[in-house]
């Protein structure tokens, strides 16, 4: 068994220090928050995405400190409605990307709550109580009418497209579309890298 850490319970330490403390602390692996819901305290995804310097900078200082990187974490809400939500979107588009440039197997995401139809906020009914809502247009509409099935299988698609990492070829997941998984699961499962 491996100890790993959140990096955002750091997130008041510099990248430096955050390092020396978790090496201290006999950590091995770090999650790193992208954006989203975390403020992203010891990664800049965007000079990350675009430099190729600062990714191996990046990666040198962890692996000098004994420690590999478990996971990005991209968790936000990028089925929104309006701006928040196209935000949101970014983010996970570019932890994916970041991910395959890193070789890191593992994304952390939040499936996603959709809005309807002109709404401002996210509202989405998730029980089937009382009776009277199961499969009415409310509860269809949060499963067929709003975008989660094409956002999932952009993630599917996207991790597909990622290089070989440690000789294993990304999967999809079975034969269940993962929009539909979702509401049992609350998360996307591709075998191999989630």
């Amino acid at each position: 068994m491996r100890i790993g850490l959140t990096t955002d319970s750091l997130g008041h330490l510099p990248f430096d220090e955050l390092l020396a403390t978790a090496a201290n602390l006999g950590i091995q692996t770090l999650e790193f928050g992208c954006g989203g819901w975390s403020s992203a305290p010891h990664l800049n995804l965007n000079a990350l995405l675009e430099n190729q310097v600062e990714r191996a900078n990046f990666v040198a200082k962890i692996r000098a400190h004994g420690m590999e990187i478990s996971a990005l974490n991209c968790s936000g809400n990028q089925l929104a409605p309006g701006e928040r939500g196209k935000s949101y979107d970014q983010v996970v588009r570019g932890t994916l990307r970041l991910a395959g440039l890193l070789g890191v197997q593992r994304i952390v995401m939040m499936s996603g709550l959709p809005g309807g139809p002109g709404d401002q906020n996210a509202n989405w009914i998730t029980t089937a109580w009382p009776p009277e809502l199961i499969l009415t247009p409310v509860t269809r509409c949060g499963w067929e009418g709003i975008h989660c099935a094409p956002f999932a299988n952009y993630r599917a698609r996207s991790i597909m497209s990622m290089p070989r990492i440690r000789g294993s070829t990304p999967k999809t997941a079975r034969s269940t579309p993962c929009w539909k998984r979702n509401r049992m699961t609350g998360s996307l499962n591709v075998p191999g890298i989630m």
